[in-house]
C-alpha cells in the first residue's frame, strides 16, 4: 500500500539495534585482547567482522538460499574459532552468538541438534566453566528470544499489511464495479435517445424531439448525482427506480417489453441487488442483444431477463462479472448464455431461508 512503511525494513531495522546492544557480551574478550598485549590487531579486526557480520549479516541471510546460509554459518564460526584460538582464556559464552546465528539460518528440526552439538564439540576442546556455561546458556537465551520476537512482530506487521491491501482492493472493486453500474446504463440510455432523437427529427417531429431532449437533460443530471454518490459511497439502487428505467429505456430503444408491474413479492435485502441486475442485464440487451423484445420475470427469490435477440450478449467483462460477485455475496448464482432457438437468458437466484 503506498506510503506504508515496510515491515521487513522496519525489523531489520529493529534487529540491528537489538544484535548492536547484545554486543556488550564481547567487551571482555576485547579487554582480554589488550591485556595480552599479543596479536591486538589481528584479534580485534576478527572481533570486529565477528560483530558486524552479527548485527548486518543474520538478518538479511534469513532469506538467502541455503549454500548462503550454511556459508554465513561457516563464517561465523570460523571466526569465532579464531578469537578462541588467538586468547589465552576461554572465549565459550561467544558461542552464543554462533547459536542464535544457527537458529536463524536453520529450520527448527535441523538448528537444535545442531545447536547442541556445536556447543558439546567445542566443549570437549577448550576449558569450560560453569560461570562460562550459564553465561552461555543467559545470553543465548536473551538474544534468541529478542530474535524471535523481532522475526514475530515482522509477521503481525506483514499481516496487518495484507489485510490493508485487501481492504484497499476490495474498495477500488466495489468502486469500479458500481461505477461501471452507473456509466454504463446512463451512457446506454442517452445514446438510445439521441438515436431516438435523430429519427424523430428525420420524420418531422420537432415536439416529440424537445421532449427526449428534455428526458436527456433529467437523465445526465441524475447520472450526475448518481457519481457523485458513488464517489461518496452514498449511492442506494432501487428496484422499483430500476424498473422505471429500463421500461424508458426499452421505450426508447423500440424493444417491446413484458415487464413486472411491482416488486412488493421481494424482500427489501434482495431489492438493491435485484436493482443492479435489472439495470446491468437491460443495459446489455440494448447496447449487444439487436433484440425486439424482453420479458423480465421477477420472484421473491429470483430475477430472470430474457430477449429474443442473437444470443451473443458480452458473457465476460466488468458488468457480469460484478454481479456474480453481489450475488456471491448473498449466497446466490448468477446463470447466463444463450437460449436454444435464439436469444439470450440472465438470472439470478438467492435460495430463501430453510
Amino acid at each position: 500500500m503506498a506510503g506504508s512503511p515496510n515491515p521487513i525494513a522496519l525489523s531489520e531495522r529493529g534487529w540491528r539495534i537489538t544484535a548492536a546492544l547484545f554486543c556488550v557480551f564481547l567487551l571482555p574478550v576485547l579487554v582480554e585482547m589488550y591485556q595480552q598485549r599479543q596479536w591486538i590487531a589481528p584479534l580485534f579486526g576478527a572481533a570486529l567482522l565477528y560483530s558486524v557480520s552479527y548485527v548486518f549479516g543474520l538478518w538479511p541471510v534469513r532469506r538467502r538460499s541455503l549454500p548462503w546460509r550454511l556459508g554465513f554459518l561457516l563464517w561465523m564460526f570460523g571466526l569465532y574459532l579464531a578469537i578462541e584460538s588467538g586468547t589465552h582464556g576461554s572465549q565459550y559464552p561467544m558461542l552464543s552468538f554462533v547459536l542464535v546465528t544457527i537458529m536463524g539460518v536453520l529450520r527448527p528440526p535441523a538448528a537444535i541438534p545442531g545447536g547442541l552439538a556445536l556447543v558439546v564439540g567445542v566443549g570437549l576442546f577448550v576449558e569450560v566453566h560453569v560461570v562460562d556455561i550459564v553465561v552461555l546458556v543467559a545470553s543465548t537465551v536473551a538474544m534468541l528470544g529478542m530474535f524471535t520476537l523481532v522475526v514475530t512482530n515482522q509477521k503481525l506487521s506483514e499481516a496487518r499489511n495484507e489485510v490493508a491491501n485487501a481492504a484497499v482492493e476490495r474498495e477500488r472493486a466495489r468502486f469500479a464495479r458500481d461505477l461501471h453500474d452507473v456509466l454504463g446504463h446512463s451512457l446506454t440510455t442517452i445514446t438510445v435517445k439521441l438515436s431516438l432523437m435523430r429519427r424523430l427529427l428525420e420524420d418531422g417531429d420537432p415536439e416529440a424531439a424537445l421532449r427526449e431532449v428534455a428526458d436527456l437533460e433529467e437523465l445526465s443530471r441524475q447520472a450526475l448525482a448518481d457519481i457523485r454518490s458513488t464517489v461518496a459511497s452514498r449511492r442506494q439502487v432501487s428496484l422499483a427506480t430500476e424498473l422505471a428505467s429500463v421500461r424508458e429505456l426499452l421505450r426508447s430503444a423500440s424493444i417491446k417489453a413484458t415487464l413486472p408491474s411491482a416488486v412488493d413479492d421481494v424482500p427489501p435485502a434482495l431489492r438493491e441487488p435485484f436493482g443492479h441486475v435489472l439495470r446491468e442485464g437491460i443495459t446489455n440487451v440494448v447496447r449487444h442483444s439487436g433484440a425486439t423484445r424482453c420479458e423480465v420475470t421477477l420472484t421473491a427469490n429470483s430475477l430472470e431477463i430474457i430477449d429474443d435477440g442473437t444470443g451473443k450478449a458480452v458473457l465476460m467483462g466488468n458488468g457480469l462479472s460484478g454481479l456474480t460477485e453481489r450475488m456471491a455475496a448473498l449466497g446466490g448464482a448468477l446463470e447466463a448464455g444463450p437460449v436454444p432457438g435464439g436469444g439470450f437468458r440472465l438470472r439470478v437466484f438467492v435460495p430463501g431461508p430453510r
